[in-house]
């Protein structure tokens, strides 16, 4: 095995690790000086709508309510979608302890429905201590993480919130994070990166033609997120593996979850048919077999053979998207669709093919791509098996779906027997 596919498997193995279904117990620990006051870092921490203070920093809070005083539950809902208005998350806390503003210990009941998602032992305290000059926060968390990313994402998510906790009780404010202008700079850096990985393999013409197929699809994606309402979605491409369209929030309905995934391949598939169109004008045959296309095909045409070529290059990375396994867009695809009909047998059937989609290619020597799929069985194995919070698609959308994803395959693959016929590989 090449360096190459070493480092790709080594790569892999490091993403198979985080994500990998074992549900522990984990904890830690956080500690700030905060140069304010007790009652105004308490106020900043406690989400209360009557408290100037606090409604000044959860800016993002829609709702409150009590759900009950015995033992003490609330309900708060939060805008997550940075101000567009376009996803909201709603939690359940439970306060366990409660000494202003000395000693706060909470614990996680719900996240959109989802019940003790940190298990029922959780706990979250805070302590603050006044110190000369301010104040001295010790914040804890205890509880249980699926994986090992999610545990990681929780302690940066903490991080971040206690670092703004400490800039708006020492200043006022809150300075907002340029993160369009900071996810735009990874982009292109992660652009530039996997345009040098691939040429590593095809040369930098083979590497540039490469990132415009993959730019071509993936910008199929981002405007179908801009279509069905997604604000800012961003396209990258990623070194060795390809690329993708990142949304910012969850699709509202199952439909619009299906078509971003297949309008990839579909967006593709417009501009291989208009390759192969013009290949059949310039004298290529439309019939593949029979003697008259034989001959056809030993034909110099050199405008049509490019054509052709093109359209081989943009079917072959298309048609293998379109497979039916996780991570891929075939993948994605079939998870609404079996959503929409029936959410306990998604997560069994993803995982199933997944499972069986890497055995096969593993059998056939593709290790990089097995282990590709060994995540997607781990995305799979992490599905919610109950039903999804985004509208399930209705008959009429599951029909429109199914007939895209038929047309792209039969565009693909006519794009990619064509090529395969006018280099010399027959299958037939």
């Amino acid at each position: 095995m090449d360096p190459i596919s070493i480092g790709l498997l080594i790569v892999v193995a490091v993403f198979i690790s985080l994500s990998w279904p074992f549900r522990r117990e984990r904890s830690f620990r956080l500690e700030l000086s905060i140069a304010a006051a007790r009652e105004r870092v308490w106020s900043a921490y406690h989400t209360d709508l009557e408290d100037p203070v606090s409604v000044a920093f959860h800016g993002s809070t829609v709702s409150f309510e009590r759900i009950s005083d015995d033992p003490e539950i609330e309900e708060f809902v939060f805008d997550t979608s940075g101000g567009h208005g376009t996803h909201f998350t709603k939690a359940r806390y439970q306060r366990l302890e409660l000494q202003r503003p000395v000693l706060s210990v909470s614990r996680n009941c719900a996240i959109n429905g989802n019940p003790y998602p940190y298990g029922r032992e959780q706990r979250e305290t805070l302590r603050l201590a006044e110190r000369p000059g301010g104040t001295r926060l010790t914040f804890e968390f205890q509880g249980e993480t699926g994986t090992l990313w999610q545990f990681l994402a929780l302690q940066r998510g903490v991080r971040r919130y206690f670092e703004r906790v400490k800039q708006f009780c020492e200043t006022g404010s809150v300075t907002r994070r340029p993160a369009r202008r900071r996810g735009l700079v990874i982009s292109l850096v992660l652009s530039v990166l996997a345009v040098a990985s691939f040429s590593i393999w095809l040369g930098w013409i083979g590497a540039l033609a490469l990132t415009a197929v993959l730019v071509l699809h993936e910008f199929g994606h981002w405007l179908a997120m801009r279509m069905t309402g997604q604000p800012a979605p961003r396209m990258l491409l990623i070194p060795f593996f390809g690329g993708m369209a990142v949304a910012n929030h969850p699709h509202r309905t199952l439909f619009h979850d299906a078509f971003c995934s297949l309008m990839g391949p579909g967006f593709s598939a417009l501009l291989a048919l208009g390759l192969l169109v013009i290949a059949w004008r310039l004298g290529m045959p439309p019939a593949l077999f029979g003697e008259d296309a034989a001959a056809a095909f030993q034909v110099e045409v050199p405008l049509a053979r490019k054509a052709i070529v093109i359209a081989f290059v943009i079917g072959l990375l298309n048609a293998l998207q379109l497979l039916p396994v996780l991570p891929l867009d075939g993948g994605h695809t079939l998870r609404a669709l079996a959503q929409s009909f029936n959410p306990r047998w998604a997560r069994s059937i993803l995982l199933v093919i997944t499972v069986a989609g890497g055995i096969a290619v593993a059998y056939w020597g593709f290790y990089v791509f097995a282990a590709v799929l060994v995540l997607g069985a781990l995305q799979a194995w992490h599905m919610s098996r109950a039903a999804p919070r985004a509208r399930p698609m209705g008959p009429a959308e599951a029909a429109t779906i199914v007939v895209g994803f038929l047309l792209c395959i039969a565009v693909h693959g006519a794009a990619v027997t064509y090529g395969m016929r006018l280099i010399g590989w027959q299958f037939f």
